[in-house]
């Protein structure tokens, strides 16, 4: 305390410095870590809003949409008679898928070979039927999420909702059988995504 040399056989504790007790913090208290987190949950919710492609999409329907309102409002009725006709051709064109799928079968075929599994269906329009498994509104991007109805299973389907299918979507119930029509876009490693989706 004052100085004085220790005493023979005696120890001298070791001084005690923010340095030392620094060091022995948890690395969860450390900044870095939180830093880590942050990130990794940017890139995930990233990924689960079916990234910068489905932002594009949703935003040229959300354009397509607000035109269309704009057009409705000073349309006279036959306007609105041209737009029904094309919101039924364009169910007719859903209507008409060129293969039917399971949810289990596509994305089995995209687990063991992306590769033929892309060449067999992208870019073409699918009817594929599973469970519904969610429905998210994440960053006004609304996406219905089908799986196999398995135990356990992380892989899926993705459709991104337009607002058209908002009611639709909102009426599903988790489990429920749902079948959806639209063209693959391919493979994120956890869902296999379709744009321009309706549910049937």
């Amino acid at each position: 305390m004052y100085g004085y040399p220790p005493l023979a056989g005696q120890q001298v504790a070791p001084e005690v410095t923010a340095s030392n007790t620094e060091a022995k913090k948890p690395f969860y208290k450390k900044w870095w870590f939180w830093l880590i987190v942050v990130i990794a949950v940017a890139v995930i919710a990233t990924q689960m809003s079916g990234g910068s492609k489905s932002e594009d999409q949703s935003g040229a329907s959300s354009s397509s949409t607000s035109q269309t309102s704009q057009d409705s409002g000073s349309a006279t009725s036959e306007d609105q008679g041209a737009s029904t006709e094309s919101e039924t051709e364009s169910e007719q064109k859903a209507a008409a898928p060129e293969l039917t799928v399971t949810v289990t079968d596509l994305t089995k075929a995209y687990q063991e070979n992306e590769l033929a599994a892309d060449k067999q269906y992208k870019d073409k329009v699918i009817q594929v039927t599973g469970k519904m498994d969610q429905v998210t509104d994440i960053l006004n991007h609304k996406t219905l999420f089908l799986g196999s109805g398995e135990q356990f299973a992380i892989h899926g389907v993705s459709c991104p909702i337009s607002d058209e299918q908002i009611d639709k979507a909102a009426g599903l119930s988790k489990g429920a059988d749902v079948t959806v029509i639209g063209t693959v876009d391919g493979f994120d490693q956890l869902n296999v995504e379709l744009s321009d989706c309706v549910i049937q």
